[in-house]
């Protein structure tokens, strides 16, 4: 399976085995097996193999390859020593551990000079003491890191992290001589430059497990590789080797300057991908890497070659590497040039017949008009950018400068938008993606997207939106804190309310909203007050003793907003646009005589639809509901027969208004109030009182007749008055309010409101409700 997939590489489609480097590393092998069975003599000296004397037979070669490739190299091929026998020093096996380590000669990385390093449990090397903790996204970021292959390694369940640092050739530590001398050759073959190893510190991560499990992988699925960090006398450089990949989960490998920018990351690194690092390199040997760590980047290839493999262009028949293209020169043909005729020399980046114009300088890297030199080309247009680009709609055109210093004019879509800029910049819709809250609703415009929370929620959309049940009333004015006590509320716009307009309203903490005078005395029944108004809890309320009353009419947009999208959706009346809102909120109100109070809000939603016409709506909000002692709930109208009386009224199942609802939101009761007659349900179809199942077919054109004819004196009820399974459908008139009584049990407690989008989960049990005719 890997091998077929390897011909889909995109980065690394081929790599040269390089023959001379392959002999060199086989005699440095062979010189160590030998010196472990021979006796040396003392003040032997050791020199570098030179290419002339390198002999390897291509057939040989490439059956090596084909055994590399499909069985991993052999570990003598390319781990250095490590272990006990090597006497490494080892990191704790814990998570997330590290070993500071004082070098004996300074590391120098990304141009500046470290004394200390961090050795660490999950694949890397640091330079600050909080690097032990794992984070994932490495490149770019804000850590200082070299890491061979970065990833949440647990110690705990097997592996080992050896480290040990060679200081000098000591003959008696024929190791250590060796890795100083395998370093020394490394470096020369790759840069083709000679280097005096001062030390190095070779760091070795064998069988590493992965955090999640709670079983250790087998050994042939865990990560063994290498880093040896060669200080020299002119820098430092890096040798990775991989012996086996057998896990990654994001694993990333490469190197970060630590300032959110300046990086290299290897082919593949942050992908599943990743575990082919073991199968190729940028040395011509499978499973190595070699870099120069420079002051200003990191440097893979030698002077006039470039890619990620250093080989990358070309096929291995080819027996080529990747050469500069004409007006590059340098290691990794990084440096630019810009001849007059032909190209520079790609060692020196010389050009042998002089620079094109506008450029000057040894190298004709220096644009004449952008240097404080006398020199410049003031007649010379040719010298600024050479083209204005028209851009598509939605992007801004800038000049730009190439990396070898030639000026461009570019185009780049907006913020917002996606496109090359030039031909089209397309809108993103980022409400495709999840962007927002779990809890609010994505709207898309150009270029833009708004998160809003969902009714019932409140927050900034994104990162927080919180349940928030009731509509904020701390600044509301408070009713007098005393037991029946009242306000005339004066409206700023007249409310239709069941059938004409009123301008006033009287409040009172025992619970109503009326329209008409109140009760003498509050143990008197709604049905027998003749009030006409909203009742969310009619009861002996006694503020003196705890809670408060508030109230206000608001006309905010983020009130408008939410009262209007509920109206809209539950009533299905796209075209409503709340105009203001009468909000009275009753906050742990009690009767004195129990601890825990009670906390509603009651909601007079006035506006008009497409038609101009004028709507109005009551929305009633439990959200505790401690104690009832024959409260009554409902809405009363001007004719009797047409009002209504919430489920459990009257009796202690009126607790249960903070669990059931006729819209589908726990706690949440939401009825039309402008016409004579009340409707128990948003619409004509849903069976009550909570509306949630279909109502037969006959049912419902009884219905409707019933709601066009709202305007008598009395109001046929048959859909209050049958067998709802199996009986007929009977017209009973009725002289009193229509009251629904179910037979309550007893019900398990549950969370009074979680998801306004959540299906509504009723955990009370009734039997078929009943109807009584209150005589």
């Amino acid at each position: 399976m890997r091998t077929l997939w390897l011909a889909f590489l995109p980065l690394m489609v081929t790599m040269r085995i390089d023959p001379e480097r392959i002999a060199a590393r086989l005699r440095l092998e062979a010189e160590i097996v030998t010196d472990h069975t021979t006796e040396i003599r003392s003040g032997r000296e050791r020199r570098q193999l030179q290419p002339k004397e390198i002999s390897i037979q291509v057939g040989k070669l490439t059956e090596m390859r084909k055994t590399t490739i499909a069985n991993r190299p052999p570990p003598i091929f390319i781990l250095f020593e490590f272990g006990k026998d090597a006497e490494d020093n080892e990191v704790p096996q814990a998570l997330d551990v590290g070993k500071k380590v004082q070098l004996t000669n300074p590391l120098n990385f990304y141009g500046e000079d470290y004394n200390t390093i961090y050795v660490l449990s999950n694949g890397g090397i640091g330079f600050e003491s909080n690097a032990r903790t794992y984070k994932s996204g490495l490149f770019p970021s804000g850590a200082r890191m070299i890491a061979p292959l970065w990833n949440r390694n647990d110690l705990r369940k097997g592996g080992h992290v050896y480290y040990r640092e060679v200081t000098k050739y000591k003959l008696i530590f024929l190791l250590e001589g060796r890795a100083l001398e395998r370093g020394q050759s490394e470096i020369r073959y790759q840069y083709d430059r000679s280097v005096h190893v001062k030390s190095a510190m070779i760091i070795t991560w064998e069988k590493m497990q992965p955090l999640e499990g709670t079983t250790a992988l087998p050994e042939e699925n865990t990560n063994t590789f290498q880093a040896a960090l060669f200080i020299t006398d002119n820098g430092t450089y890096a040798n990775f080797i991989y012996s086996n990949i057998g896990w990654t989960q994001g694993a990333e490998a490469g190197f970060n300057r630590g300032d959110n920018s300046e990086h290299y990351a290897l082919p593949t690194s942050g992908t599943g991908n990743i575990m082919y690092l073991e199968e190729y390199g940028n040395t011509g040997i499978p499973g190595e890497w070699m870099f120069e760590l420079g002051e200003q980047h990191v440097i893979r290839c030698k002077q006039g070659i470039k890619g990620d493999t250093c080989d990358e262009d070309n096929s291995c028949e080819s027996g080529r590497v990747s050469e500069c293209d004409a007006g590059e020169w340098g290691a990794d043909c990084s440096m630019c040039c810009h001849c007059g005729e032909g190209t520079c020399n790609p060692l020196t980046g010389e050009c042998p017949k002089g620079c094109a114009e506008c450029w000057l300088g040894g190298n004709c890297q220096t644009i004449g008009h952008r240097t404080g030199l006398l020199i410049f080309f003031p007649e010379k247009e040719n010298c600024r950018a050479r083209a204005s680009a028209q851009c598509a709609p939605n992007a801004i055109s800038f000049t730009d400068y190439d990396r070898c210093g030639e000026p461009l004019q570019r185009c780049q879509c907006l913020s917002g938008f996606t496109g090359d800029g030039y031909k089209a910049c397309r809108d993103i819709d980022e409400c495709q993606k999840p962007v927002c809250h779990r809890n609010a609703v994505c709207t898309n415009t150009p270029g833009r997207y708004f998160c809003q929370c969902e009714e019932g929620f409140s927050g900034d959309g994104v990162t927080e939106c919180t349940a928030s049940f009731l509509f904020p009333s701390d600044t509301h004015q408070p009713l007098p804190m005393a037991k029946s006590s009242k306000v005339l509320w004066q409206l700023k716009s007249p409310m239709k309310l069941f059938g004409d307009f009123y301008d006033q309203i009287t409040v009172t903490t025992s619970g109503l909203l009326s329209l008409t005078d109140l009760p003498k005395s509050i143990g008197d029944k709604l049905e027998e007050i003749h009030m006409t108004g909203v009742a969310p809890f009619y009861a002996p309320i006694d503020t003196s003793r705890g809670g408060h009353v508030t109230i206000a009419e608001v006309t905010d947009s983020d009130t408008l907003t939410r009262v209007t999208r509920s109206v809209q959706e539950k009533f299905e009346e796209p075209s409503f646009q709340a105009r203001s809102v009468l909000i009275v909120t009753y906050m742990n109100v009690t009767n004195g005589k129990v601890q825990n109070g009670n906390t509603f809000q009651t909601l007079l939603i006035s506006g008009i639809n497409g038609k101009r016409e004028e709507m109005t709506f009551a929305e009633m909000l439990y959200k505790d509901m401690q104690w009832g002692e024959g409260a009554e709930a409902g809405i009363m109208t001007n004719d009797i027969s047409s009002s209504l009386i919430l489920p459990g009224s009257g009796t202690d199942g009126i607790e249960q208004l903070t669990q059931l609802s006729n819209i589908g939101h726990p706690g949440i009761w939401l009825y039309r109030i402008d016409e004579p007659s009340i409707q128990p349900c948003p619409l004509l179809d849903q069976l009550p009182p909570y509306c949630q199942k279909k109502l037969p077919t006959n049912d419902r054109a009884l219905r409707s007749r019933t709601s066009s004819n709202s305007q008598g004196s009395k109001h046929s009820t048959s859909d209050n008055n049958h067998n709802l399974e199996n009986g007929p459908v009977v017209g009973i008139a009725l002289e009193s309010a229509r009251t629904i009584v179910p037979h309550l049990e007893p019900v398990t407690t549950v969370k009074h409101f979680t998801n306004a989008n959540s299906p509504t989960k009723v955990t009370i049990h009734f039997h078929l409700p009943h109807f009584r005719l209150p005589y």
